[in-house]
């Protein structure tokens, strides 16, 4: 069943009055600290006895006892979630269901454990939004991959390029939460919605059961396709709805102003670093132009003065400083390169 056409009104964005909380004052955050991080080691713990994290980082260093770190979980998810995705493609998908989902819950137990082991940090923050987003980019080529061998599309140009702008559609919702962040304009509540992560992993899972079904091969594109454009509508609704939230706030601070980034744990800095790290990242490895594909799908009907202009990582990089230093965002994404390398070849090798 082809999933319902999208409720706009259903994307939660809610405006509040403008401020810089730290994401240890989030409601979210609270309920993690309080329900998740004191057993955090012990879920993961038990997903590994249970055997629903075959050969992960996490898996692999428990049997040798070794420790592992946050890192090493956000990176365990993202393997569970394309080695299930593998085993769908070839006809696996009731065996592969449940690994396909502790992926997702390794991907919400990585913050709260990296609390647990206080080694929570901006850095920590920024890698697991990217590797989320690398996960979706792999699991959409490897859709590509397998509709081109069946012929159910042709494999030129076109369809590398349809392709590109889904996987990039998949990022418009994060950047334009850090948009609204770097612009002093909160986005009340957790993320809900046709546009949110938890509907984007739900269709791509439904995508993946379409193709490997083995009973019934589906040779016709069109249900697939039909699916992957509400996505990508979606994402391009919530990206115009944000942006008009920014424009339409009359408390909405200039997204350069220095107050903002004096703390470089408040939202405005995160959310800072997670874009800066999630455009280079797309642009270096995948080569998707994430902020000219924002700034295209762009259909706002404001006054010319009142419209804005997607930020590029070098604008950024020239005009935020945190914490007084002028080179923040580029040595934090320096740190963080070595990591986001591995966590890129490692998705590769699954597609």
């Amino acid at each position: 069943m082809l999933p319902e056409a999208p409720n706009l009104e259903s994307i939660s964005d809610k405006r509040i009055k403008p401020e810089t909380p730290s994401y240890k004052h989030n409601f979210l955050r609270l309920l993690q600290k309080v329900l998740l991080e004191p057993i955090s080691p012990q879920i993961i713990s038990l997903f590994n006895q249970l055997g629903w994290i075959p050969d992960t980082i996490v898996a692999n260093k428990i049997a040798n006892g070794q420790e592992y770190s946050a890192d090493d979980v956000t990176m365990s998810g993202m393997q569970l979630v394309l080695a299930s995705a593998q085993e769908v493609l070839s006809g696996n998908a009731e065996e592969a269901r449940p690994k396909y989902r502790t992926g997702g819950w390794l991907d919400a137990l990585d913050g709260p454990y990296a609390r647990h082991e206080m080694t929570a940090s901006p850095i920590g923050a920024a890698k697991d939004m990217v590797v989320d987003r690398i996960t979706e980019v792999a699991v959409l080529k490897m859709i590509e991959k397998t509709m081109v061998e069946r012929g159910m599309m042709a494999g030129d140009e076109t369809t590398q390029r349809y392709f590109d702008n889904i996987a990039a559609s998949c990022c418009y919702s994060t950047l334009s939460k850090s948009l609204m962040e770097m612009h002093g304009v909160k986005l009340k509540g957790s993320e809900k919605g046709p546009a949110s992560m938890l509907v984007r992993r739900d269709a791509l899972w439904q995508v993946l059961t379409m193709l490997g079904d083995r009973d019934e091969p589906l040779q016709d594109p069109n249900p697939i396709l039909q699916i992957l454009n509400l996505l990508s509508e979606s994402s391009s609704a919530a990206l115009n709805q944000r942006i008009k939230i920014i424009i339409d706030s009359t408390e909405a601070i200039d997204i350069f102003s220095a107050e903002k980034f004096q703390d470089p744990n408040s939202s405005a800095s995160i959310e800072a670093l997670k874009y800066a790290t999630l455009v280079d990242t797309m642009q270096q490895h995948f080569n998707l132009d994430l902020v000219a594909g924002m700034q295209s799908n762009l259909n706002i009907q404001m006054e010319e003065d009142r419209l804005i202009q997607i930020p590029t990582v070098a604008t950024l990089n020239r005009n935020v400083i945190i914490a007084g230093q002028p080179n923040y965002l580029v040595n934090k994404q320096a740190d963080v390169s070595s990591f986001m390398n591995q966590a890129v070849i490692r998705a590769k090798g699954y597609v």
